[in-house]
């Protein structure tokens, strides 16, 4: 009779171990469905990878959005180490970054994206300016995760890519 309870309690413990495995894997970065955004809002894509965003295949990117424009950014992680994205200050610091950096428009800042993994993040370029995306891992935005944001009170450039 001892040894039936013991392998009740033993099949329990590794259910409910199952389970929580099964739970962490459904909240993981990358894991859950990107959210859509508010109607009208314009998806970006960027790819980052060690250490540079879209893989030396556009030089001298920079991103042009409308004043008010809310914007869908998916970050598809394609590097061997975690990586992220925030939109910060064209002068900041990139010694100063770190993932507790504060992005310049609220919600425009990752956590950290594991490899092979996306996240999506979803701000309002509420005004006009030049800023950067980068990667606020300490180091990474010095050694090459940084591209240039510009926001104008005017319509976007015609034809501006959405996929970068």
């Amino acid at each position: 009779m001892g040894s039936i309870k013991i392998a009740i309690i033993l099949g329990l413990i590794i259910g409910l171990s199952l389970l929580v495995a099964i739970a962490a894997v459904l909240v993981l970065p990358g894991v859950t469905p990107a959210p859509a955004g508010p109607p009208g809002a314009r998806t970006v894509r960027i790819s980052g990878t060690e250490f540079e965003f879209f893989r030396g295949q556009v030089v001298d990117p920079v991103l042009r959005l409308q004043v008010g424009e809310t914007i869908r950014l998916v970050f598809d992680n394609a590097g061997i180490s975690g990586h992220a994205v925030a939109v910060v200050e064209a002068d900041e610091e990139s010694a100063s970054l770190t993932l507790a950096s504060t992005p310049v428009f609220p919600d425009a800042i990752s956590p950290l994206v594991e490899p092979g993994r996306s996240w999506t993040i979803i701000f309002v370029a509420d005004r006009a300016g030049e800023y950067q995306f980068v990667c606020p891992i300490p180091g990474h935005a010095s050694l090459g995760m940084v591209t240039t944001l510009l926001v104008e009170d005017e319509n976007p450039v015609a034809g501006a890519s959405e996929s970068l």
